[in-house]
């Protein structure tokens, strides 16, 4: 059926058995565990500008999502002309830029389509985290909320030949980035605080991949952080030791670019190409006793290559960078059903309550009601700028960064002051 305009039926989100932060809160690329699910929200379907809170042009471009801690907002962006980026700290109710940290840069090859400015902050605990990589650094470093720097690791060069987009994330006081590079590939865990080096895991290397890990819980009662190394194999490591608690050989035929995301018990990531994706799987973690997990769902036709998945209860949203959304059954993989919306999507789509959203590489911000029986298309916005960006949420207000400006959608009577969480 063609998707029409109708308001929502059912669509309940399942919640990952592993820690999240406050709802007030959106502390990493896609949200909590990455699984971009927010509560429901009083969000305008149709942006006016009496419902666009504000909007502020970034002195600069970039894809990399915006994060929130209470009354905090965090974002990069590349100068145009130059790899020079800035981590800018924003006031989330009024669009007031409180401060901005500059790091110069040396130029080097980009993909048409990425920026120096493509990789997500984190935040927590009163510190944001944020790496970057230029011609001949790789850096990753911390600063307090207030803008203070904390500290800062050189990680040597990076080698990509389409350049650098990585998103660190934060768990218990700790940082953990996921370097797959094609001259080596790795996980590095540094205490938040100080910076000091926990561990740090060779994982066996592939083709250079951009996804964002997220945690799952293990049969021995811990939790373990899964990435995908391109082209050969999901791997599951210990958050406190390091050690490699599961992998899943052979699993990847190319490069993930998209995220894992842990739902219905099962971890699912895609992996693909240029021409677009190729396989997306849902491997499932092995009990006690064994480091060999399987994979449980395949999904061929219709992987997306770029967006990472949503769960919304027993169903998977598979958004394609082609434009088209599929609704998959969680469990067996077979697909329930499929509609081509139009444009193009780099963006990963993000739930607010049963209202789905994306945004377009054109600059269009959709949302849909999607069941089990199909989707409807309830708005469409013109945003006025392209966007390859991750929609961030945070109370009753939706973020949405574009190539060149940030801006804050929501009701002004409900949006609610955030608290302060410094």
């Amino acid at each position: 059926m063609l998707c029409g305009y109708t308001r929502p039926l059912l669509a309940l989100a399942f919640i990952a058995s592993v820690p999240h932060p406050s709802s007030a809160d959106w502390p990493r690329f896609r949200g909590p565990n990455g699984d971009g699910l927010a509560p429901a929200a009083d969000i305008p379907l149709n942006w006016t500008p009496d419902n666009t809170l504000w909007l502020v042009e970034l002195g600069g471009v970039g894809h990399g999502s915006p994060v929130i801690a209470g009354d905090r907002l965090f974002v990069v962006a590349a100068a145009a002309d130059s790899a020079s980026i800035s981590l800018d700290c924003y006031h989330a109710i009024s669009g007031k830029r409180l401060w901005r940290r500059e790091q110069p840069g040396q130029p080097t090859h980009l993909h048409a389509l990425n920026s120096y400015a493509s990789g997500t902050p984190a935040v927590a605990d009163g510190v944001v985290a944020v790496s970057w990589a230029d011609a001949e650094s790789f850096y990753l470093a911390a600063y307090s909320v207030e803008g203070r720097e904390l500290w800062r690791k050189d990680l040597g060069g990076y080698s990509s030949s389409h350049g650098y987009s990585r998103s660190p994330i934060i768990v218990d006081g700790v940082v953990y980035l996921a370097s797959n590079q094609q001259s080596g590939s790795y996980v590095l865990a540094a205490d938040l605080h100080s910076g000091d080096e926990q561990w740090r895991r060779e994982l066996e290397p592939g083709k250079a991949s951009y996804d964002t890990p997220c945690v799952v819980p293990t049969a021995a009662g811990g939790q373990a952080l899964v990435v995908g190394s391109s082209e050969l194999r999901m791997d599951a490591v210990d958050l406190k030791t390091g050690e490699v608690a599961w992998s899943a050989d052979g699993v990847f035929p190319q490069r993930c670019v998209s995220s894992p995301i842990y739902a219905g018990g099962l971890v699912f990531e895609s992996s693909g190409s240029g021409g677009g994706g190729k396989l997306l799987v849902g491997v499932r973690p092995p009990q006690a006793g064994t480091k060999a997990a399987e994979v449980a769902v395949e999904i061929g036709r219709g992987a997306p290559y770029v967006p990472t998945p949503l769960a919304l209860g027993d169903m998977l949203v598979v958004w394609h960078e082609r434009g088209s959304v599929a609704g998959f059954d969680i469990s067996t993989g077979k697909q329930l059903w499929q509609e081509r919306l139009g444009g193009k999507y780099f963006a990963s789509p993000v739930a607010v309550g049963d209202v789905v959203w994306n945004v377009s590489m054109d600059g269009e911000a959709v949302a849909l009601a999607a069941d089990r029986d199909g989707c409807r298309v309830l708005a469409r916005n013109n945003l006025g700028e392209p966007t390859e960006a991750t929609l961030a949420v945070a109370g009753n207000r939706l973020y949405v960064r574009t190539e060149k400006s940030l801006m804050c959608i929501g009701t002004p009577q409900t949006a609610a002051v955030l608290p302060a969480r410094h």
